[in-house]
């Protein structure tokens, strides 16, 4: 049992590993000075920030602006017209 903990932790922490060997090669960031590196991870990770804190923010903006354009007078749903008889 312990021996399986160790293998997943081992292989999740390899994983993480290739991840981040995956960052370095698509953004080359293993040819950069210390200097460049710290710059371009607080570049990386500001924006990541800011993506993650607009779609946080905006989600039901942009949901009722969809409905909106979904449903525009005459396209409601059957359920939400009202029907007179």
């Amino acid at each position: 049992m312990a021996g399986q903990m160790k293998m997943k932790i081992k292989s999740t922490w390899e994983y993480f590993y290739w991840l981040y060997w995956q960052y370095q090669l698509i953004t080359c960031g293993y040819l950069l000075d210390p200097w460049e590196k710290i710059i371009l991870h607080s570049f990386t990770i500001s924006v990541l920030v800011m993506m993650s804190y607009t779609a946080y923010t905006y989600a039901l903006h942009i949901c009722l602006i969809l409905k909106f354009f979904l449903y525009l007078p005459g396209n409601e749903p059957e359920s939400d017209v009202y029907i007179m008889k």
